[in-house]
């Protein structure tokens, strides 16, 4: 499985994706999708394992957020890092 943010034919550019905001999404969540790709080779059972980890992780996240009453944004900006460029 493979798994990345941003639309395959962008991949190199760090600009939300045209076809989500063209489809009337915010850039803001536009930034925050996530692409995942599955081949003719991967199993139900992978397939199930990726999902589980990906629920794990926006629950973890989402705990972050609620316990230091900030965004992963503000928390990435004072830390020197921008979320744009520290996906993929």
């Amino acid at each position: 499985m493979a798994v990345s943010s941003g639309s395959a034919c962008s991949s190199t550019s760090t600009a939300p994706s045209h076809v989500l905001t063209a489809l009337g999404h915010s850039e803001k969540l536009a930034y925050a999708a996530v692409r995942f790709g599955i081949g003719r080779f991967n199993t139900a059972e992978e397939i199930d394992t990726v999902a589980q980890q990906v629920i794990s992780t926006v629950q973890s996240l989402q705990q972050i957020e609620s316990k230091s009453g900030q965004s992963l944004q503000q928390i990435e900006s004072k830390s020197g890092q921008d979320a744009r460029t520290t996906r993929g």
